[in-house]
């Protein structure tokens, strides 16, 4: 059983020493991971840019990993190889969705379509013929289509437009798994939004033992984003 966990630390060094000692992962995909952090451990990744030292990563406790190249958006998505077992092997993918809107499709600024569906299109065509696990804060879940103003997108409930496509083409939703309705894991605006998720490859869905949100954190102000955890059974 590994323990995979998906966590925006919102660059607090706080919630990375958190993570390695009180949640003790064997795979984290992570976002807003300082720049100190990703050049000094062993973890694949990088910052984005000089204006935001930060970036997305994925860090094992002891698996061989092996990085991906990811030609969009370096640092806010990344991906590897990592082998869990002599036989066993999987492709991660750590992904920050930033919110940039898209004039030619009408899209308003600040929010994460069509963008999203392009960085899903090209993570579909990486992964294909492998087990993976797919994660991060993607600033998306299907309760924004509840309080987002109607003509934020001009297809009607985007969100759920999204999540339907991918969960119905390869990605097996970890949390619906054990629960019917979304759960917040976003604390830093008014509403319960569920901004971080977990996906894995069909093949391996009846090998998710659990998922769940762990909100300590979040409570305890170290990071203002919740831990998304889920327990796979590999080998």
């Amino acid at each position: 059983m590994i323990k995979i966990l998906t966590w925006n630390i919102h660059r607090s060094h706080r919630a990375w020493e958190y993570l390695l000692n009180k949640i003790c992962p064997d795979i984290a995909l992570l976002q807003e991971v300082p720049r100190n952090i990703l050049e000094s451990e062993a973890i694949i990744g990088k910052a984005i840019d000089p204006a935001r030292p930060w970036g997305s990563a994925i860090w094992t406790n002891g698996f061989t990993v092996e990085e991906i190249p990811f030609g969009r958006d370096p640092g806010w998505v990344c991906a590897a190889h990592i082998k869990l077992t002599r036989a066993t092997s999987l492709i991660a993918v750590s992904i920050h969705t930033k919110l940039i809107g898209d004039a030619k499709t009408g899209t308003q600024k600040n929010h994460v379509f069509p963008h999203l569906d392009y960085i899903i299109d090209d993570v579909s065509r990486m992964v294909a013929g492998s087990k993976f696990i797919v994660g991060g804060d993607l600033n998306s879940c299907r309760l924004i289509d509840k309080y987002n103003s109607p003509s934020a997108y001009p297809i009607p409930n985007r969100h759920g437009v999204f999540f339907d496509r991918i969960e119905s083409n390869g990605y097996f939703n970890c949390h619906r798994k054990f629960h019917p309705n979304e759960e917040q894991t976003f604390f830093g605006s008014g509403q319960p939004y569920q901004d971080d998720h977990l996906f894995v490859s069909y093949n391996l869905t009846k090998h998710v033992k659990s998922c769940q949100v762990l909100t300590a954190p979040a409570k305890a102000k170290i990071s203002e984003h919740a831990p998304l955890i889920a327990e796979v059974m590999v080998g």
